[in-house]
């Protein structure tokens, strides 16, 4: 499952849905495909998902098993996730 795959998942979830961020400063950003930017921004925005290196995201990258597990506890911590 990747990064991106994770984030559309938790964001459909979510509602009403937390604040975006921009994710335009990480370099693979345009690498996201159109119909996955709102989750991607809503997930970085969220905290649930944090940039590889400090400036990549690679959304198309399979998440480990301890990124997984970290998006998913980070996502349950959220207020939001209740």
């Amino acid at each position: 499952m990747t990064r991106l795959r994770v984030a559309r998942i938790q964001r459909r979830k979510i509602s009403p849905l937390g604040e975006d961020t921009n994710i335009l400063s990480y370099t693979d950003a345009f690498d996201i495909s159109e119909y996955a930017v709102p989750a991607f921004q809503w997930a970085c925005g969220a905290g649930i998902i944090e940039g590889v290196t400090d400036s990549t995201l690679v959304p198309g990258g399979t998440a480990t098993r301890a990124q997984a597990a970290t998006m998913l506890m980070r996502f349950c911590m959220t207020d939001q996730a209740s």
